[in-house]
């Protein structure tokens, strides 16, 4: 006979057969390159693109999961641009733009519904000069960070 869960095992003696349960954690590991943006900004109003793309890759056991973009503001000798004015575009193997947005109202630059173990994607960042802006190289920091869940 086939012992029930928690009752002693007749042929074992003293064999007690448990539940067990098992967690396994989402993990997800996100690598890019570069992690700074470099913008020369001109006199004037326009959209201006950074000096180069960001490649990332995405890893991940979860089965529905996004990549968040987050960057500090744009820095210059002689001025600022706030972050929230960052737009970006993530390209596809042919370098056409699938989807686009505004870093300061569309942080979520990637999402799957899949675990992987390798996506790989383009990001082209732009920046929104206004004639505020002070004419200029400007850089600033860029990170992606990857997030389990809908």
């Amino acid at each position: 006979s086939v012992p029930v869960l928690g009752e002693t095992d007749p042929s074992d003696g003293d064999l007690v057969i448990l539940p067990i349960r098992v967690r396994n954690p989402s993990v997800i590991h996100v690598d890019m390159s570069p992690t700074e943006l470099r913008f020369d900004a001109a006199v004037g109003t326009g959209v201006i693109p950074a000096d180069q793309d960001v490649r990332f890759t995405v890893a991940t056991n979860a089965p529905s999961w996004s990549v968040q973009c987050q960057a500090s503001n744009l820095v210059s000798e002689a001025g600022e641009i706030p972050a929230a004015r960052l737009l970006w575009e993530r390209l596809d193997e042919s370098g056409r733009t699938v989807e686009s947005g505004n870093l300061g109202e569309a942080p979520v630059v990637y999402h799957g519904t899949t675990p992987t173990t390798g996506t790989t994607a383009i990001l082209r960042f732009k920046v929104q000069i206004t004639m505020r802006d002070v004419a200029g190289a400007y850089h600033g920091a860029i990170a992606l960070m990857g997030v389990a869940g809908p």
